[in-house]
């Protein structure tokens, strides 16, 4: 299982606030920085952001992106979609 979180916005006083979820992939990420980019473009022509505010984070500053192995699930899905981005 794996966390993704962008960070959505920085206030004046340097508070950060991040957004994301949790996913599940059938194997582990090979290349972070590739999936990374594959997967906001995944998330933006799914539907499941809408407004493409993940991809606009993405493509403004890399580092403002992240993924994170969480470690094993016992889940019984997996988005088949994600897995194209390995």
């Amino acid at each position: 299982m794996y966390d993704f979180s962008a960070l959505v916005v920085k206030d004046q006083w340097g508070v950060e606030t991040w957004g994301g979820h949790q996913f599940v992939l059938d194997e582990k990420i090979e290349n972070p920085e590739a999936f990374k980019e594959c997967y906001v473009n995944y998330l933006k022509w799914s539907g499941l952001d809408h407004d493409g505010m993940y991809k606009k984070i993405y493509y403004a500053d890399k580092k403002n992106v992240k993924i994170k192995y969480v470690g094993k699930s016992f889940a019984k899905f997996t988005v088949k979609a994600q897995d194209a981005c390995q």
